[in-house]
């Protein structure tokens, strides 16, 4: 669990933020998809 949460973090680090310190939804269901998650933005 510690590791996923891990790569979740790094990744998240990799995407542009909106300017207020908040990832966009279109973002985050990028990088979850690149992660290999099927979940919708609306799950978390």
């Amino acid at each position: 669990m510690e590791e996923r949460m891990k790569e979740f973090r790094e990744a998240i680090g990799m995407y542009e933020m909106d300017g207020g310190g908040c990832i966009t939804p279109k973002s985050l269901k990028r990088m979850l998809s690149r992660l290999g998650e099927s979940r919708s933005v609306e799950e978390f």
